[in-house]
């Protein structure tokens, strides 16, 4: 289970709990213009030992922190982080036992950033593919969970916007895309 805690008493926020794949919210509020924006914790609580750890994420003012997830096993939890301009995000792999984080993942970009990018995983449950606008273009970067990049596996002067389909036994992939005005649909050797 986690939860989100802030540095300031009076703040309601978005509070979420979780259970397994379950992550349900308890309750928004929206600050108003020029309200300064708390700094947020993410703490976890083990049902099994009951001991809450306090995951160390930077806790920058000014920032957000969200998308909670896991690996495909389960072994591993990762948190996506961002600035209020959302110019740069930050995955984060959280050792729960500690609270220490590493990062993973690192994208910048001089306007707006997506947060939220595409991810697929592999078979092996370690490897997937990313959807990164590192070259001003959305396109699909293979890489794994310790935050190795294996390059890029599509690329152009064009917009991706989906990944239709993956036969790593082939070693190709498939995927919806655009460039105005034409919509296209290719498939790429990886």
């Amino acid at each position: 289970m986690d939860t989100l805690r802030t540095d300031q008493e009076d703040y309601c926020g978005s509070f979420f709990s979780g259970l397994g794949n379950t992550i349900e919210t308890r309750g928004t509020l929206l600050l108003g213009s020029g309200t300064k924006i708390p700094v947020a914790s993410l703490l976890v609580y083990d049902l099994a030992s009951k001991k809450t750890t306090a995951i160390e994420t930077g806790g920058k003012p000014n920032g957000y922190l969200f998308n909670v997830f896991a690996s495909p096993d389960g072994e591993r939890m990762y948190v996506h982080s961002t600035d209020r301009l959302q110019k740069k995000l930050t995955v984060l792999e959280m050792d729960l036992e500690s609270g220490k984080c590493e990062t993973i993942v690192e994208q910048t970009q001089p306007t707006w950033q997506t947060n939220h990018p595409g991810k697929r995983y592999l078979g092996d449950g370690k490897r997937f593919l990313w959807s990164t606008e590192g070259t001003g273009y959305t396109h699909f970067e293979l890489r794994d969970l310790s935050g190795k990049s294996y390059g890029m596996v599509s690329d152009g002067d064009f917009q991706t916007s989906r990944l239709e389909w993956v036969d790593e036994e082939a070693g190709l992939i498939g995927f919806s895309g655009f460039s105005s005005p034409v919509w296209m649909a290719r498939r790429k050797r990886v």
